[in-house]
């Protein structure tokens, strides 16, 4: 099987390995289109592009007809430029990041899905992305989201939360507030603007921050707030917080849900259940004591029997 991770951020070199390890994959033919997402293991193609959105899927169109006779599995698309593969490639998978339609632009993005993907097996990483995905005529399974191999964070006397998702909303954070006291809460810096700061800042003790210093910042941190608001998507953080045994504390319902069913009998703290700061210190007390480790060894293996059994059944035309 080739793999090609078609937008390649950076933010995704993480995930490529967690889903290559966690399909015990080995010395596969990878392509990317950045030098840092190179993965340890794989025998990875990097291809340079300098151009813009048609130069990028060019570049893609010309691998995948190249490889058109083998299966390909794509870790990220442009759900635009994307269809065209089809017209080619005899055996076409794809995971789900944010390609799956929701929100404002949920008709446009699901009539042109129900038009133009006829031919793909598309793998959800959250269970409510698979529901939508069937909703609108898709080869859709759910198969979920790897988790990275657990490292153990040591910590001390913690004193600060953070909430590092770029998916941060105002309202949902601001429900911290009768919660936390004065402890720290860290965010990121460019997604509100200078009054939107002062906002939050006249209620919670707040630090924006350019990025999250990991090796700083983990060994301080209570919990991992989790303050976005979707119906289908969950956040990178979740695999985050599971991996280095960090509570996440989840706040809108729809989330929770999407968590549970992603990371079933996983224990977080639900921000609706917790009536005062010491009920909060307790639950993140009992989070932090779950054995992760076995955990994430017996998610990684479900994933990998569904993705082999998906796949398995998915013959040359």
């Amino acid at each position: 099987m080739v793999f090609i991770d078609w937008i390649s951020t950076k933010e995704h070199r993480s995930f490529n390995e967690s889903f290559l390890a966690a399909l015990q994959v080995k010395d596969a033919l990878l392509f990317t289109f950045a030098e840092v997402m190179r993965v340890t293991g794989q025998r990875n193609i990097v291809q340079l592009c300098t151009g813009g959105r048609i130069a990028r899927a060019l570049k893609v169109w010309k691998i995948c007809w190249a490889m058109r006779r083998r299966p390909i599995f794509l870790l990220s698309y442009d759900a635009m430029m994307f269809p065209v593969l089809q017209l080619f490639c005899r055996r076409l998978f794809v995971y789900e990041h944010n390609t799956t339609p929701e929100g404002r632009l949920y008709r446009k993005h699901a009539a042109w899905q129900r038009l133009m993907f006829r031919r793909v097996t598309r793998f959800a990483q959250f269970h409510a992305q698979h529901e939508t995905l069937r909703e609108i005529g898709q080869n859709s399974y759910f198969l979920g989201s790897p988790l990275p191999e657990r490292v153990e964070v040591v910590r001390t006397n913690p004193s600060l939360f953070i909430a590092p998702s770029d998916r941060i909303e105002m309202e949902t954070l601001l429900k911290l507030k009768p919660l936390v006291g004065s402890d720290e809460v860290i965010i990121r810096n460019y997604k509100f603007s200078a009054d939107e700061l002062a906002q939050i800042r006249a209620q919670i003790n707040v630090r924006a921050v350019g990025y999250i210093d990991m090796n700083h910042d983990l060994p301080l941190t209570k919990g991992i707030v989790i303050a976005i608001a979707s119906k289908i998507r969950g956040s990178g953080w979740f695999n985050e917080g599971i991996r280095f045994g960090i509570p996440l504390i989840i706040i809108e319902k729809e989330v929770q849900q999407i968590f549970e069913t992603t990371f079933p009998a996983y224990p977080y703290v639900a921000l609706d259940m917790i009536s005062s700061p010491a009920d909060l210190d307790n639950a993140l007390g009992m989070v932090s004591s779950f054995d992760g480790r076995s955990y994430i060894v017996a998610h990684n293996e479900q994933l990998r029997n569904t993705f082999e059994r998906v796949v398995g059944q998915a013959k040359p035309e």
